[in-house]
């Protein structure tokens, strides 16, 4: 089993009831963490999970939620802008293993899965009387490692990304509504890669190998809703 002690100072003002802003400390201690190994097996490479022996991360975070109420009695276009809401989250980590294991590339690194930041952001516009909201989210990840390697084989990093999804729904009277979407609007390639070093006559050079690239394509969804 892995075990996490956590621990955060969070500090919190809150400018009307549907406003936000917060700012975050935290630092998690991780007791036998749990990360994905690039093993060779009878079969070609495979993932394995496997406990490393301790990890740490620390870091800061922002929340920000805000609503333009104050354009609520502005004639004009910008009367519209009352019923926008803009989010806002990031977070700086950092992130350490420790491992003594023989078989271990770094005795120090980074954490598996732990980007060393992340970027949420969204703007959502409401009209409660007509019963219409619409929501567009984007989302920023740093780069990570994927996957371990070992003394002879390099570390699997994911490049970084981004991520836009657009929903809305529109409510008709008291019992019929229409919902969609768009997921992954942008349609970005994931790509794995590894970072080989040559060395010959004194020179090094490094040279980045993609072993993963593929796209997991937009979802379009549209459904009805009828509440009896």
């Amino acid at each position: 089993n892995s075990y996490i002690q956590n621990f955060d100072l969070r500090y919190e003002i809150y400018p009307t009831e549907t406003e936000l802003i917060s700012v975050a400390l935290f630092y998690k201690k991780f007791i036998n963490p749990i990360e994905i190994l690039l093993y060779p097996g009878s079969n070609g490479w495979e993932y394995i999970p496997f406990n490393t022996e301790r990890s740490e991360s620390m870091g800061v975070e922002i929340d920000v939620r805000k609503r333009f109420t104050g354009f609520e009695n502005i004639n004009g276009i910008f009367h519209y802008l009352s019923n926008l809401t803009v989010l806002f989250n990031a977070s700086v980590i950092q992130s350490k293993v420790t491992t003594h294991y023989s078989f271990a590339r770094d005795k120090n690194r980074p954490m598996v899965g732990q980007s060393p930041y992340i970027i949420n952001a969204g703007l959502i516009y409401q009209l409660s009387k007509r019963q219409f909201v619409l929501s567009i989210l984007y989302n920023r990840i740093g780069k990570r490692i994927a996957a371990l390697g070992s003394k002879d084989y390099p570390n699997t990093w994911e490049i970084p990304g981004n991520s836009l999804d657009i929903t809305f729904s529109k409510g008709f009277g008291n019992n019929f509504e229409i919902k969609g979407g768009i997921k992954n609007l942008l349609n970005e390639a994931v790509v794995l890669q590894q970072d080989w070093k040559y060395e010959q006559n004194g020179l090094s050079a490094v040279k980045s190998l993609n072993t993963e690239y593929y796209k997991d394509g937009r979802l379009i969804n549209i459904g009805f809703v009828y509440k009896f």
